[in-house]
This record gives C-alpha cells, structure tokens and sequence, in this order.
C-alpha cells in the first residue's frame, strides 16, 4: 500500500511540476514575496502570519489542481490497479501538501534570507505544526470542492453551512434583528393554531439569536484560526491556544474521512483534457 501511494505521489507531484498551473503557483510565490516582503520585517509575528496565510491559500489552490488533473482519464490505469480508491485521495493529499508546503518554505527562507526577523529556536519549534496544520485542514477542505470527491450535493452542503458559521463571526445587527422578527412572527402563527410547545421553542430560539448566543456558538469553528493568530501576535501561547493545531488536525481528519466515504460509494466520470 505505502508503495503504491509512493509511487502515485510521485506520478502526481511531477505532473504538477511540469504544468502551467505549477509554474503560475511558482511565479506566484516569488510575486507574494516581492509583495509582502520587499522591506525589512524585523516582526516574527508579521513573517509567521503573513506565510501561514499564504501557505494555506497554496494549500487550497494546489489540491485543487492536482485534484484536476488526477481526475483526468489519462489517470485510468491508476484506478483500475488500485484495490481502494482512498490511496489514490491520500496520493492526491500527499502531494498537494508537500508541493505547497515546499513553496512555502521557499518564501520563508527568502524573507529570511533578506533581512528577516530573528527567528529563535523556540519559534523554529513552534511555526512547523502552525503552517502544517493549516496547510493540512485547507487542503482537505480544497478536495471537497472538486468534482473528484462531491457526491450529488454535498458541495453544496458544506460550503454553505461553512459561510452560515463564517458570517456568524461578523453577525450585522440589521440581519440579526431581521431574523429575529421572523422567528417571532413565525412563533405567534404557530400560538394561533395552538401549537403552544412550537410556540415556546421559537419564542426561547429568537431570545437567544437576538443575544448572540447561537452565533457565539457558531463561531467556535473558527477559534483556532483565532487562537493561533492571537498566540502569534502576543508572543506566547497560553495552554488553550497551544491546543489549536491539533483541533486544526481533527478538523482536517473528519474533512479527509468524509471525502474518502464520498469517493469510495460514487460512480467515477473521468474527464477528457
């Protein structure tokens, strides 16, 4: 199994390589580096945040592309020899993040190179599990939204239901006032038709959209984005915070199972260069 996957990395990670897409995602990371870093960056927290960022954009990008193109018909014979296809998701996952993740240590040790922070063994030990955790959950996300991996409407599914926590982040009180009005308005047909226990649900749910509470819940989805930026920019992280990259790996682990189950119980199309 390891050898299969090996040599499917490997197949994949050259084909990316030599591709127009892997030299737009080169350029790209030389363009980022002129950007971001064209003065001295004397901040660590600057130079870990603003890779991390870029990191995980490559992430999504590259596993996007190198989904693509594994899911071209000239991959066939990969298929029809594979005894599951869950190696060939792993080979595809593989390859994404190390293409990126090389990408990325390439803008690092420039910026390093070229009057960057002091980087001290602490952050060296500290910014691997950062990035990786990161570039691992926005990878895993990235599968999700290609047509190797969704299953009817599950792209659909997951991407909205993932906007509905984002923007509970940022909730606008006119919306959430809005939303309120109709929760109300619905709890009062439901008490004209003496629906009385609907009625108390909805009469207790509006209560607690109008103080937040559910977007305050919501919004602990994205805590170790939070987390990890805060531990950055205050220099240290405290026990919860520390936590954060792990959360970001079980995120990354759940996202990576449920894309096996989609593409081990669909009916494979591949498609024509």
């Amino acid at each position: 199994m390891i050898q299969r996957i090996l040599t499917l990395c490997r197949y994949l990670f050259f084909n990316q390589l030599f591709s127009l897409s892997g030299a737009i995602f080169t350029i790209a990371t030389f363009i980022y580096y002129f950007l971001a870093f064209q003065q001295p960056t004397p901040e660590i927290d600057y130079f870990i945040l603003v890779i991390c960022l870029f990191g995980g954009a490559l992430s999504l990008l590259v596993t996007l592309s190198v989904a693509t193109r594994a899911h071209m018909a000239a991959s066939y014979p990969f298929f029809t020899r594979l005894p599951n296809r869950v190696e060939y998701l792993i080979a595809i996952l593989i390859t994404s993040l190390i293409y990126a993740t090389t990408l990325e240590i390439i803008l690092a040790t420039l910026a390093l190179w070229r009057h960057g922070p002091q980087l001290t063994i602490n952050w060296a030990l500290i910014i691997p599990p950062l990035w990786l955790a990161v570039n691992l959950v926005m990878s895993t996300l990235a599968l999700h939204a290609t047509d190797l991996v969704t299953k009817e409407w599950s792209r659909t599914y997951i991407f909205t239901t993932l906007a509905v926590f984002l923007l509970s982040q940022t909730p606008s009180p006119a919306a959430n006032q809005w939303l309120v009005d109709i929760i109300r308005q619905t709890a009062r047909w439901f008490q004209s038709q003496d629906q009385t226990a609907l009625f108390t649900y909805l009469q207790n749910f509006s209560t607690k959209v109008e103080d937040h509470i559910i977007g305050n819940t919501l919004g602990t989805l994205f805590w170790p984005f939070k987390a990890i930026a805060d531990g950055t920019i205050n220099g240290s992280f405290t026990r919860p915070q520390a936590l954060a990259p792990a959360l970001l790996i079980l995120y990354a682990t759940f996202l990576f199972l449920l894309a096996a189950d989609f593409l081990a119980t669909k009916d494979l199309h591949l498609i024509e260069e």
